[in-house]
């Protein structure tokens, strides 16, 4: 745990100091703006580095994080399906190799299905999915 205190209004750029750990989520999002007057929290859960991850982030058109999303991770030969937490958030961190061909398709209860193809994973990936209200 760490305090920051008398941070400017501003947007801040979030990393980590050590390759021991990836950040799985993030809640709020990363870049995280912080607006003026406000005293807020951002809470990042780590997980133990691995060679590729894709963080997905499901947002809704004005930018507001989409709870309970099924995401489908998906190429030829490996497929994984998570739901987003309360802060919109899944993380993919097993089983995945480097490739230009990975599927994302993410469904939510009041949205359009939306499907992006061509994903690519070389390393630790974030993807933010902004879905339509149907």
């Amino acid at each position: 745990e760490k305090d920051l205190i008398n941070l400017e209004w501003d947007t801040y750029a979030v990393s980590l100091n050590t390759s021991a750990y990836t950040i799985a989520q993030a809640c709020n999002d990363i870049p995280y703006n912080l607006n003026p007057g406000v005293s807020d929290t951002l809470v990042l859960t780590l997980a133990p580095a691995s060679t590729y991850s894709l963080r997905v982030h499901v947002v809704n058109a004005t930018g507001v994080s989409v709870s309970n999303a099924q995401v489908v991770l998906s190429r030829t030969g490996f497929t994984s399906s998570k739901t987003t937490s309360t802060c919109g958030q899944t993380f993919f961190n097993s089983g995945l190799t480097s490739a230009t061909d990975y599927q994302v398709n993410v469904q939510a209860t009041g949205y359009t299905s939306q499907t992006i193809d061509s994903v690519t994973i070389s390393g630790s990936n974030t993807l933010t999915v902004t879905l339509a209200s149907s």
